[in-house]
Protein backbone atom coordinates (compact mmCIF):
# COMPACT_ATOMS: atom_id res chain seq x y z
CA UNK A 1 0.00 0.00 0.00
CA UNK A 2 2.84 2.40 0.78
CA UNK A 3 3.90 2.36 -2.87
CA UNK A 4 0.29 2.77 -4.05
CA UNK A 5 0.61 -0.33 -6.25
CA UNK A 6 -3.08 -1.24 -5.66
CA UNK A 7 -4.10 1.96 -7.45
CA UNK A 8 -3.00 0.31 -10.68
CA UNK A 9 -4.98 -2.89 -10.05
CA UNK A 10 -7.50 -3.47 -12.85
CA UNK A 11 -10.41 -3.81 -10.40
CA UNK A 12 -9.50 -0.79 -8.23
CA UNK A 13 -12.32 1.73 -7.82
CA UNK A 14 -11.51 5.26 -6.66
CA UNK A 15 -14.36 7.46 -5.41
CA UNK A 16 -15.38 10.33 -3.13
CA UNK A 17 -12.58 12.73 -4.04
CA UNK A 18 -12.65 15.80 -1.78
CA UNK A 19 -10.54 18.73 -0.63
CA UNK A 20 -10.75 19.70 3.02
CA UNK A 21 -8.76 20.86 6.02
CA UNK A 22 -8.05 18.58 8.96
CA UNK A 23 -5.72 17.78 11.82
CA UNK A 24 -3.53 14.84 10.86
CA UNK A 25 -2.55 14.22 14.48
CA UNK A 26 -4.91 15.09 17.35
CA UNK A 27 -3.90 18.45 18.80
CA UNK A 28 -1.77 19.26 15.75
CA UNK A 29 -2.31 22.09 13.28
CA UNK A 30 -4.92 21.80 10.54
CA UNK A 31 -3.65 21.25 7.01
CA UNK A 32 -5.29 21.47 3.62
CA UNK A 33 -5.56 17.98 2.18
CA UNK A 34 -7.02 16.04 -0.72
CA UNK A 35 -8.46 12.63 -0.07
CA UNK A 36 -10.34 9.84 -1.74
CA UNK A 37 -11.53 6.32 -1.09
CA UNK A 38 -10.10 3.24 -2.76
CA UNK A 39 -12.01 -0.05 -3.04
CA UNK A 40 -10.32 -3.31 -4.01
CA UNK A 41 -11.89 -6.78 -4.11
CA UNK A 42 -11.35 -8.72 -0.85
CA UNK A 43 -9.87 -5.71 1.00
CA UNK A 44 -11.37 -3.05 3.25
CA UNK A 45 -12.15 0.34 1.72
CA UNK A 46 -9.13 2.61 2.20
CA UNK A 47 -9.24 6.38 2.57
CA UNK A 48 -6.02 7.94 1.31
CA UNK A 49 -5.14 11.50 2.35
CA UNK A 50 -2.55 13.64 0.57
CA UNK A 51 -1.04 16.99 1.49
CA UNK A 52 -2.74 19.54 -0.81
CA UNK A 53 0.49 21.51 -1.40
CA UNK A 54 2.97 18.67 -1.97
CA UNK A 55 0.71 15.76 -3.03
CA UNK A 56 2.57 13.52 -0.56
CA UNK A 57 0.65 10.70 1.10
CA UNK A 58 0.09 11.68 4.75
CA UNK A 59 -2.57 9.26 6.03
CA UNK A 60 -4.14 5.90 5.24
CA UNK A 61 -7.34 4.87 7.07
CA UNK A 62 -9.44 1.74 6.94
CA UNK A 63 -11.81 -0.28 9.11
CA UNK A 64 -11.75 -4.04 9.46
CA UNK A 65 -12.99 -6.71 11.83
CA UNK A 66 -10.51 -8.68 13.93
CA UNK A 67 -11.73 -11.34 16.35
CA UNK A 68 -15.28 -10.02 15.99
CA UNK A 69 -14.32 -6.44 16.88
CA UNK A 70 -14.39 -3.56 14.39
CA UNK A 71 -11.13 -1.61 14.38
CA UNK A 72 -10.48 1.70 12.66
CA UNK A 73 -6.81 1.82 11.73
CA UNK A 74 -4.90 4.95 10.79
CA UNK A 75 -1.36 5.27 9.50
CA UNK A 76 -0.01 8.82 9.51
CA UNK A 77 3.19 9.27 7.52
CA UNK A 78 4.71 12.57 8.57
CA UNK A 79 7.84 14.71 8.48
CA UNK A 80 8.79 13.97 4.88
CA UNK A 81 12.45 14.67 4.08
CA UNK A 82 14.52 14.14 0.95
CA UNK A 83 16.09 10.71 0.94
CA UNK A 84 17.83 8.33 -1.43
CA UNK A 85 17.79 9.38 -5.08
CA UNK A 86 15.88 12.58 -4.22
CA UNK A 87 12.75 10.73 -3.07
CA UNK A 88 10.76 12.44 -0.32
CA UNK A 89 10.21 9.87 2.42
CA UNK A 90 8.38 10.00 5.75
CA UNK A 91 10.59 10.06 8.81
CA UNK A 92 7.80 9.66 11.35
CA UNK A 93 4.98 7.12 11.26
CA UNK A 94 2.12 7.26 13.74
CA UNK A 95 -0.12 4.15 13.90
CA UNK A 96 -3.51 4.32 15.67
CA UNK A 97 -6.36 1.93 16.56
CA UNK A 98 -9.77 3.60 17.01
CA UNK A 99 -8.04 6.96 17.50
CA UNK A 100 -5.65 5.81 20.26
CA UNK A 101 -1.96 5.79 19.41
CA UNK A 102 -0.67 2.21 19.23
CA UNK A 103 2.82 2.78 17.87
CA UNK A 104 5.11 5.53 16.65
CA UNK A 105 8.27 5.08 14.61
CA UNK A 106 10.98 7.52 13.63
CA UNK A 107 13.41 6.80 10.80
CA UNK A 108 16.90 8.23 11.04
CA UNK A 109 17.59 7.39 7.40
CA UNK A 110 16.31 5.22 4.57
CA UNK A 111 18.48 2.78 2.62
CA UNK A 112 17.54 1.03 -0.59
CA UNK A 113 19.74 -1.77 -1.95
CA UNK A 114 20.42 -1.92 -5.68
CA UNK A 115 19.02 -5.46 -5.70
CA UNK A 116 17.82 -8.16 -3.33
CA UNK A 117 19.56 -11.52 -3.74
CA UNK A 118 17.35 -14.43 -4.81
CA UNK A 119 18.59 -16.34 -1.74
CA UNK A 120 16.57 -13.91 0.44
CA UNK A 121 13.31 -15.30 -0.92
CA UNK A 122 11.73 -18.64 -0.02
CA UNK A 123 9.46 -20.45 -2.44
CA UNK A 124 5.87 -20.94 -1.26
CA UNK A 125 5.23 -24.22 0.53
CA UNK A 126 3.39 -26.81 -1.57
CA UNK A 127 -0.36 -27.00 -0.99
CA UNK A 128 -2.17 -30.26 -0.47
Amino acid sequence: MGLLVPLTAPKAVVFKLESTSLQLVPGGPSRDVKRFKLALPQYPVYQLTFDAQTDRLVRVEYTLTEFGVQLRKQWMVLEHKPGADGRWLPHRIDYRFNGAQAEEWEAERWEFPDAIADSEFSPPSPTK
